[in-house]
């Protein structure tokens, strides 16, 4: 784990390893991923979220580099992040989200009552509704 030296000027993060157990794609920067639960079973193991796989298995957001299928890298579990893939109707700053896909794309969406991992801090507009936009968030995966 790999905590971002406290100062004055930056928010507090925290990072950890993950391993990309998706089958065949990369992980790109900025995509929310889940646990995966049901083959590794290790703690390190992520994977895209789907309609099939809860919301409360939020693991983070890929940082700033991509991870390959089976290779390792950095995932943000905590604080403040400047951009995201984000996925939704009109949203409002302060909205829960949770992990989903459009299309192929890991993205975020509004949550229902319950999933406080990340809070939108900014908002999306009705007009980029069904398309992929960048927005900063909170995130609480620890």
């Amino acid at each position: 784990m790999l905590f971002k030296q406290v100062n004055r000027e930056d928010a507090d993060v925290a990072f950890i390893s993950v391993k990309n157990a998706n089958a065949s794609r990369a992980m790109a920067a900025g995509e929310p991923v889940i646990w995966e639960t049901a083959t590794y079973h290790d703690g390190n193991s992520v994977i895209d979220p789907s309609a099939s796989n809860p919301a409360g298995l939020m693991a983070g957001v890929i940082d700033s580099d991509s991870i390959d299928a089976g290779q390792y890298g950095r995932m943000q579990v905590y604080g403040y992040r400047s951009a995201n893939a984000y996925f939704t109707a009109a949203a409002t700053i302060g909205d829960y989200l949770a992990p989903t896909v459009s299309g192929a794309t890991p993205a975020f969406g509004v949550a229902g009552s319950g999933n406080v991992q990340a809070a939108l801090f900014a908002g999306i507009t009705a007009g980029a509704t069904g398309a992929i936009v960048s927005r900063a968030l909170f995130l609480r995966c620890m």
